[in-house]
C-alpha cells in the first residue's frame, strides 16, 4: 500500500475517532436547539452524563456509534474507490488491449486463441463447423497480415539453439534460457518466484505497474524492483534488437502506450501465446488449418500453469483464472482434432489428441467422451466402460449421487457411446 493511501486510511481512523468522543461532547457543550425542545435535551444531557458503576452510561452512545459505522463505511468504499492515481493503468483483468503495433495478432484473437465470436463446445457432429468455423477470405487475410512471424516464432520454438528465452505456461511453468547463456545465483536462489512474476507478466501483456505486481506476488514494492532487477540481468536481451526482455519500467512499449510506468516482457517466446496464435490461424484456414491446431496441441504439456511455488499463482485467484481459460482451450483444439481423426478413421490420432486434454483438464467431461469415443472406436469397449464409470458417472461424494453427469453427457452416451454393464439411465438423471 503507499503511503499517501495509508496516510488516508490514519486520517479515517482519526475521523472515526472524533466522531466517537466529540459528537456526543459537543451535543452537550451546545445546548438545546429549540426551546420547544427542551425535554427531550435534558434527557439527552442526563443519559450521556449520568454515572452508572462509576462509568458514564452513554444508552443513546448505541445510536451514535451505528450512524458513525455506516459513514465509516461509506468512507472506506469510497476511500478504495479513489486509492489508483488518476494516470494508473487499468485493473489487470480488464479486457482492454494494449494498442502495440508489434503483436496486432493480439487484436484478432481473445485470450484462449479463439476468435471473436459466441462459440460453445459440445461433443457433436456439427462441432467442426461451430469450433473451427468457416470464415471469409477478407478475416483470413486479416490474420494472416496480422501475424507474418509465426511460422518463424515456431520454428524457434522447437530450434535448440533458439537465441531468445522460452517460457512454458501449458503445463509445469518452466523457462528455457538461450543456449550458452549461464543461470545467475540469485536468479537459482529465487527460480520459484522470478518463474511466478514471468508467468504474470507473460499473461499480462498490456503491462504491470509495480503496485500490481506487488499485490500479485504478496512482496514489497522495495521487494519488486529487486526481483525485476534479478530478472532482467537474468534473461539478458534481444539480440535482435538489442533491447532487454524485461525493459525499465519508464521504456517498455506499454509505458510510452499509455504514459506510466509499466514492466512487460519483451522477445520472450510464450507457448501459450504460440498455442493461441496457432489456434486463430488454424480456425480462418478451414480444412487446411488442422496442422495449425495439431501444432497448438503440440506444445501442451501437463496442466496449464502447474507447480508455480508453493505460495505462488495467488494473482490467479483474484483475476482471470488463465489456468481455465488455457486448460480449455486445449480441450476445444483437442475436441476438434479428435472429431476430424474420427471421420478419418485414424482412431488412434483421435486417442492421442483426447489424451493430452484430459492431461491439461483431467476432470473435462468433453475431453473424457471424446477419449471414450476413441477408445471404443479402437475396439477396446471394456476399456470404454471402465473410463465412463471410474471419470464420468462415478458419483464425487453422497451431496452429489446419483447424477454427476449432466442430461446431455447421458444422452451423448446412450446415442454413441457404449453403456453396457452401466446403471440405467435413471442413475445419473432424467434423460
Amino acid at each position: 500500500m503507499s503511503l499517501s493511501a495509508r496516510l488516508r486510511g490514519l486520517a479515517a481512523a482519526v475521523a472515526l475517532a472524533g466522531l466517537l468522543v466529540g459528537l456526543p461532547l459537543a451535543l452537550i457543550q451546545s445546548g438545546p436547539p429549540t426551546s420547544g425542545y427542551g425535554w427531550v435535551w435534558a434527557a439527552l444531557v442526563t443519559e450521556l452524563t449520568a454515572a452508572d458503576d462509576g462509568t458514564l452510561a452513554l444508552v443513546l452512545f448505541k445510536l451514535v456509534g451505528w450512524i458513525t459505522w455506516a459513514g465509516l463505511a461509506h468512507m472506506i468504499l469510497v476511500k478504495i474507490r479513489h486509492l489508483e492515481p488518476a494516470d494508473a493503468p487499468a485493473a489487470l483483468g480488464d479486457s482492454e488491449r494494449r494498442p502495440d503495433l508489434d503483436q496486432p495478432w493480439r487484436q484478432r484473437c481473445d485470450q484462449a486463441g479463439q476468435l471473436p465470436s459466441d462459440l460453445s463446445v459440445a461433443p457433436t457432429e456439427e462441432d467442426l463447423a461451430t469450433l473451427a468455423p468457416h470464415v471469409t477470405a477478407e478475416v483470413r487475410t486479416l490474420v494472416a497480415q496480422a501475424d507474418p512471424t509465426l511460422d518463424a516464432d515456431l520454428a524457434r520454438w522447437r530450434d535448440p539453439a533458439c537465441p531468445v528465452p522460452r517460457l512454458s505456461l501449458l503445463g509445469p511453468v518452466t523457462l528455457r534460457l538461450p543456449a550458452g547463456r549461464p543461470d545467475l545465483p540469485e536468479a537459482i536462489r529465487r527460480r520459484a518466484l522470478l518463474l511466478d512474476l514471468l508467468a504474470f507478466l507473460a499473461l499480462h501483456p498490456q503491462g504491470a505497474s509495480r503496485d500490481q505486481i506487488a499485490d500479485a506476488l504478496g512482496v514489497t514494492q522495495d521487494r519488486v524492483r529487486k526481483y525485476v532487477s534479478v530478472l532482467r540481468q537474468w534473461l539478458g536481451a534481444d539480440p535482435a534488437t538489442r533491447r532487454q526482455h524485461v525493459p525499465e519500467s519508464t521504456q517498455s512499449a506499454a509505458a510510452r502506450t499509455r504514459g506510466v510506468h509499466l514492466y512487460e516482457l519483451e522477445g520472450v517466446l510464450v507457448d501459450a501465446d504460440l498455442f493461441r496464435r496457432l489456434r486463430v490461424r488454424g480456425q480462418t484456414t478451414g480444412p487446411d488449418g488442422i496442422q495449425d491446431l495439431r501444432d497448438a496441441l503440440s506444445l501442451v504439456t501437463g496442466r496449464p500453469l502447474d507447480q508455480l511455488r508453493t505460495k505462488g499463482g495467488l494473482w490467479l485467484a483474484g483475476g482471470t483464472r488463465y489456468d481455465h481459460v488455457l486448460a480449455a482451450a486445449v480441450v476445444e483444439v483437442a475436441h476438434v482434432l479428435a472429431l476430424d481423426a474420427v471421420q478419418r478413421r485414424e482412431y488412434a490420432e483421435a486417442r492421442g489428441a483426447a489424451e493430452v486434454a484430459t492431461v491439461a483438464a483431467p476432470y473435462d467431461e468433453v475431453a473424457t467422451l471424446d477419449l471414450v469415443a476413441a477408445v471404443r472406436a479402437e475396439g477396446r469397449v471394456s476399456e470404454a466402460d471402465r473410463i465412463l464409470r471410474s471419470q464420468v458417472f462415478a458419483p464425487v461424494s453422497a451431496e452429489d449421487a446419483p447424477g454427476t453427469a449432466n442430461r446431455r453427457t447421458g444422452a451423448l452416451t446412450k446415442t454413441h457411446g457404449s453403456t453396457r454393464g452401466l446403471p440405467r439411465a435413471g442413475w445419473w438423471g432424467d434423460l
